[in-house]
């Protein structure tokens, strides 16, 4: 029995895209592939491996439960836990990592210091951590001379080493100022020989050479995707990314209906003309998201003819208009993200159709999903 949707993923194009930004990458600054929120939702335990297969050697996830995901998967190298972490199940893959030194933790106050400090100690261990130094986000970390503090304070805590020192840009792909100002606040502070220095995101390590500093957490960019629509300066600096994901269905029934025939919950679209009606069955429980209502394009069969999304997204299904594809017929793929940026189904489109952003729609993308992994 064939799943109702695939979501693809080319792993030839990720090699590719993690070349293309190394290759800008300043000799200093490694690669730190952030794989939270199970790689944004491609499969952790797919994706970190690979990545690891072709060279990256740090990795970022976001809680330690995460951590231990990609750690079951087979990663040996670093792994940078971004949320505040006060404590490390003993005898775990995530304490035996810790106890290797290939854990570091994000440390964000004097509190967490302490109780971290005390579970280096129940491990016998001295852990790695990176203080994170808030420049604009009023997110985690501490700003200005708290921050200075925090670095100050691991000095009386004998089971932390400062391992790194970090912030993050607000917006980097749409404010340069900006973002100068805020890697400014973060040199000002920290600056500390023998730690890693690391700021940029996708779109500050590829637009800005000056932003690299020892190392940069690149996601979505791993993926692909851009942040802000295009990838203009990208271009510029001849970083070429590409898509490495495609989510396709199939047509699963036709009808026609006459002019004037309401489509949808609450009738919000009525045709115009006899309408070629076909169905999808994917829907908002898949990830599709509601506000597509109306909105989405579909591309079908093998000459990836543009169909509109007629009516509400429902739970399982979405309906297409399919008049002007004679030719159409049921089981023809129905691509509904594309992996071609130029096409009107590309996934940053349809983020903006849909008040929404590529990080969002790949993550809402969900399990029942099943995700097919080519070379």
């Amino acid at each position: 029995m064939l799943p109702n949707s695939v979501l693809q993923i080319d792993l030839t194009r990720l090699a590719e895209n993690v070349q293309q930004i190394c290759r800008f990458l300043q000799p200093q600054s490694r690669l730190c592939a952030v794989v939270k929120a199970n790689a944004y939702g491609l499969g952790a335990a797919v994706i970190a491996p690979e990545l690891q297969r072709i060279g990256v050697e740090w990795f970022a996830v976001y809680d330690p439960w995460q951590a231990e995901e990609i750690l079951q998967a087979g990663i040996t190298g670093n792994v940078l836990i971004f949320m505040p972490v006060t404590d490390v199940e003993h005898g775990s893959k995530l304490a035996n990592a810790a106890n290797a030194g290939r854990i570091h933790f994000a440390l964000h106050s004097a509190e967490q210091m302490e109780a971290l400090n005390q579970t280096a100690q129940k491990l016998g261990t001295r852990l790695p951590v990176h203080v994170e130094i808030d420049t604009g986000m009023s997110r985690g970390g501490q700003v200005g001379g708290a921050a200075a503090d925090l670095i100050a304070g691991l000095k009386s805590q004998p089971n932390l080493r400062l391992a790194g020192v970090f912030s993050h840009p607000s917006c980097a792909e749409s404010d340069h100022a900006v973002t100068q100002k805020q890697l400014a606040g973060l040199q000002a502070i920290g600056n500390e020989d023998g730690v890693i220095h690391h700021f940029s995101n996708t779109w500050a390590a590829i637009s800005d050479q000056k932003n690299q500093l020892n190392m940069v957490r690149v996601g979505l960019g791993l993926w692909g995707y851009p942040s802000a629509g295009n990838w203009s300066v990208a271009e510029k600096n001849r970083v070429r990314l590409k898509p490495i994901a495609k989510w396709v269905s199939r047509i699963a029934h036709l009808k026609s209906v006459p002019s004037g025939s309401p489509v949808g919950y609450g009738q919000t679209f009525h045709t115009k003309r006899e309408t070629r009606i076909g169905i999808v069955p994917v829907g908002y429980a898949d990830g599709y998201p509601l506000l597509l209502s109306n909105r989405g394009v579909v591309r079908i069969g093998e000459k990836k003819i543009d169909a509109p999304v007629i009516g509400r997204v429902n739970m399982d299904q979405i309906i297409l208009d399919l008049t002007d594809i004679a030719d159409a017929k049921i089981g023809d793929e129905a691509e509904l993200i594309s992996d071609d940026s130029a096409a009107l189904n590309a996934i940053e489109k349809l983020a903006a159709l849909a008040q929404s952003h590529p990080y969002e729609m790949l993550c809402r993308i969900t399990p029942r999903v099943p995700r097919e992994y080519l070379r």
